[in-house]
């Protein structure tokens, strides 16, 4: 299943115009998060680890905020103070979570693959596993089984 919301637009910190559609030919990993989400701001050390292991394997990492624009001034610090580096987007939303097959809080993963078909989607605080799994299967050529789609992780 192609992840749904590819049409739909974001927004870079620097205000470039992005969209889902375009992480196509990469295995990518898209977090949705929020400045005012305690677990998001405790999974970006990891979400960054794991940016910097698997970007000479072509891997993508997209931060999605769903802060609203009053909120989004937040952003900056948020991420200055995590030394997280990851690329961040802004104007996602509950609509984008639905949209996603992602549950109704954050955090909240998606996992594609290079066509652009999610091949994980984890609702709570992504485990280095539970993103390690997904993207090694992907990167390995879906040899083996396959991990499950979803995976609910308390919060």
């Amino acid at each position: 299943m192609v992840a749904s919301g590819t049409a739909t637009q974001y927004h870079g910190m620097d205000g470039t115009a992005h969209t889902l559609a375009e992480l196509k030919g990469h295995v990518a990993v898209v977090n949705l998060w929020a400045t005012w989400c305690g677990p998001c701001r405790e999974e970006m050390p990891r979400l960054q680890k794991l940016a910097d292991a698997y970007a000479a394997r072509g891997v993508i990492f997209v931060a999605l905020s769903l802060d609203d624009k009053e909120a989004q001034g937040k952003i900056e610090g948020t991420v200055k103070k995590r030394h997280f580096r990851i690329p961040v987007w802004t104007g996602g939303s509950e609509v984008t979570l639905q949209e996603l097959g992602l549950g109704v809080l954050v955090p909240a993963t998606l996992i594609l693959d290079e066509s652009g078909t999610a091949v994980g989607k984890i609702e709570g605080e992504a485990r280095e596993k539970d993103i390690t799994s997904r993207v090694d299967w992907v990167l390995a050529g879906k040899m083996g089984k396959q991990p499950k789609l979803v995976q609910k992780n308390d919060w």
